[in-house]
């Protein structure tokens, strides 16, 4: 219920709830265990609080979060289940992965689907930049009807260095790219060292290792009369990213992500959830595609349209073969391009720099107290402490 509120103010609006709801909870039982009675003001003020909540959440949750007329599209994920262990990298490896990936991608777009999306890393071999099609770096040109979102690593040189960018590439259904989108927000120690101009990396780090470059902003790549706002693994976890996209005249999200690091841990679920939350803050649909999952298809209002599970090989080992992987899985469901801005989007994020200024004003007011004078006992009534009334 309290979720809906991120359409609001972000986040922040639910984090502020949960903790002003806390504070009420810790005033009543800390009054009542010295058996005195809580002040009613907290408590009346949580109550309008909930019921503030409570009916946007009604306004929110209703069964059609689309206009009636909406322009809509049938969309489909493939989650390629590339367990890591099988640590795919060759040549062959490419072609395998293309196969099962297209194979799937085929029978979506006879099933209507205009878009498919292929998760983060789907491609075992990188692609060189300024590349305008992925038939040849794929060794096939399917001809779908579709237009085809497939995660990648791009490489090239600037000024003689090389660079490398954990990229989402919008192609055609001839594989001609018609976008690209580079991850910007890289993760620590994982994509880049954090201040590696001064660190010594090179110490800890094996030779030979490139990290990969940002990319330049979060602007909506266009594909036709689609404007879609990418979003490269955790990139859907900071919800100042997902607004700048939609801010920029995104009409859809996409999610492409490699959970298989986590294994079966509860980490692939809660990124998911962190990741369903973007939609609600923004009001747009999202389209999830992750490697080994979870996938899945979100509404505006943060509710699973479907999912695709865990796909992660049974077979133990550090090292697995290509005929132990699962089969690939796809998921398609019908999701609206929707136009219209939440309050947190056309707001962005005024809680807490609301926060920050009432916390500013308070230290100040706190040090002008202090700050004024205490008149004495004896000069707050015009007289010495030693002095007595006549009588």
């Amino acid at each position: 219920m309290a979720g809906q509120l991120a359409s609001l103010g972000g986040i922040y609006l639910v984090t502020g709830v949960v903790i002003f709801t806390n504070a009420v909870t810790a005033h009543v039982l800390a009054r009542l265990a010295v058996r005195r009675r809580p002040s009613p003001a907290p408590v009346f003020a949580w109550l309008g609080v909930m019921a503030l909540a409570a009916g946007w959440a009604l306004l929110r949750l209703q069964p059609a979060p689309a206009p009636l007329d909406a322009r809509r599209l049938k969309v489909a994920v493939i989650q390629g289940n590339l367990d890591e262990r099988a640590r795919l990298s060759g040549r062959g490896d490419q072609i395998w992965v293309t196969r099962r990936m297209l194979a799937q991608s085929r029978l979506a777009a006879s099933a209507g689907a205009k878009l498919v999306a292929w998760p983060e890393g789907s491609l075992p071999r990188p692609v060189p930049a300024g590349t305008e099609s992925l038939a040849r770096e794929l060794g096939s040109a399917p001809g779908l009807g579709s237009v085809l979102v497939i995660g990648g690593i791009g490489y090239g040189r600037d000024d003689g260095r090389l660079f490398k960018t954990n990229s989402a590439f919008v192609t055609d259904g001839k594989l001609e790219v018609l976008g690209r989108y580079d991850k910007v927000h890289l993760v620590p120690f994982g994509e880049y060292v954090p201040l590696g101009s001064v660190l010594p990396w090179e110490w800890f780090v094996p030779a030979g290792t490139v990290f990969f470059s940002p990319g330049e902003g979060h602007s909506p790549i266009h594909a036709g009369d689609l404007r879609l706002g990418l979003l490269i693994c955790y990139e859907a976890i900071f919800p100042e990213i997902a607004r700048q996209a939609v801010d920029q005249g995104a009409d859809l999200l996409v999610n492409i992500t490699n959970d298989a690091w986590f294994g079966r841990s509860a980490a692939p679920y809660q990124h998911l959830v962190m990741s369903r939350m973007r939609s609600v803050e923004t009001g747009r649909y999202q389209v999830r595609a992750a490697n080994t999952g979870v996938s899945a298809m979100i509404d505006p209002c943060g509710r699973e349209l479907g999912r695709i599970p865990i796909g992660l090989a049974r077979a133990g080992g550090d090292r697995l073969r290509r005929d132990q992987l699962p089969a690939p899985a796809r998921l398609t469901a019908e999701v609206a391009l929707l136009e219209a801005e939440t309050p947190y989007v056309a707001l962005g994020n005024w809680l807490p720099w609301a926060c920050v200024l009432a916390s500013l004003a308070g230290v100040g007011l706190s040090c002008w107290r202090r700050r004024r004078p205490v008149p004495l006992a004896g000069e707050a009534t015009g007289r010495s402490g030693g002095e007595r009334p006549d009588r």
